[in-house]
């Protein structure tokens, strides 16, 4: 099914809106939106605002982020670039039910789908609608904390908010190690990251790079302490962060970060259709 819909996506676009209307009718037809709509703005987590989160990070906290992706896997699903894990998803529940510290943040996104239920008619809901109309009861279960961080922070209403000097602060003059996927589309951009010490790099697999955890971690731990590890590596980001912050590192789960920073200055496609990766 998964092949299928990429497939439909980025060789028959067309047939894949109407598709996605369909999908998006039988959803509200066997998740009533209006009650879900209720549920979600009910008991959604409390989620900390584009600026407390930063300014979190500016003093010294890592970050872990978890989105429809993780979310997925959490439910036994295949992504686009990540296979189904058993020990994938049993590490991404763990993260998931840990509270947020001064030095490890554990972030969703935020989520006006509850609203957007009520003010959309149902043709024009977005992936991010039908995902939470489809999925909210089933991840909800694990959504054990009160609050989260934004995991938001390194999407592209970010910038709308946050200031690139907001962002430059946290890595001005840094010794900073990326792990970024071998020739995957991870861009250093000088406008973001300028103003670095020294950047180094860790290559890990484009698709699957959790088969190849252990050895990216070990690559990782063999630098001191005072480096900053920025991730941009899917699901296997959000364990890597969290696994280092324990170790004493700050890492931040950055995801598109620099992408979605040339998408707010509209010099790009949003990440994931210039990547013909499934939204």
């Amino acid at each position: 099914m998964r092949a299928f819909k990429t497939t439909l996506k980025n060789k028959f676009p067309k047939l894949f809106k109407i598709y996605q209307k369909f999908d998006a009718k039988l959803s509200a037809f066997l998740h009533n939106p209006k009650k879900m709509s209720k549920l979600i703005q009910s008991s959604y987590p409390q989620i900390l605002s584009y600026q407390e989160t930063i300014e979190k990070l500016q003093q010294g906290a890592s970050i872990s982020r978890l989105g429809d992706g993780e979310f997925k896997l959490i439910l036994g699903k295949s992504i686009y670039f990540q296979n189904k894990n058993q020990e994938l998803k049993k590490r991404l529940v763990e993260i998931l039910n840990r509270p947020s510290t001064d030095k490890l943040l554990i972030a969703i996104p935020q989520c006006h789908a509850g609203l957007n239920f009520i003010s959309k008619p149902i043709e024009n809901y977005s992936y991010v609608d039908r995902f939470w109309l489809k999925y909210y009861r089933k991840i909800s279960k694990y959504f054990t904390q009160k609050q989260y961080a934004n995991a938001n922070i390194s999407r592209t209403e970010a910038f709308s908010v946050v200031s690139l000097s907001d962002f430059r602060s946290i890595w001005n003059k840094r010794k900073v190690v990326f792990v970024v996927p071998q020739d995957g589309h991870f861009v250093f951009d000088k406008r973001i990251f300028g103003n670095i010490k020294r950047p180094r790099y860790i290559y890990c697999p484009k698709d699957c790079a959790f088969d190849a955890y252990k050895t990216i971690y070990d690559k990782c731990i063999a630098f001191n302490k005072d480096v900053l590890f920025i991730i941009c590596a899917g699901p296997t980001a959000t364990v890597l962060a969290a696994d280092l912050s324990d170790l004493g590192y700050q890492a931040l789960d950055l995801g598109h970060l620099a992408n979605c920073y040339r998408y707010y200055l509209k010099e790009t496609d949003i990440p994931e259709k210039e990547f013909k990766w499934k939204a």
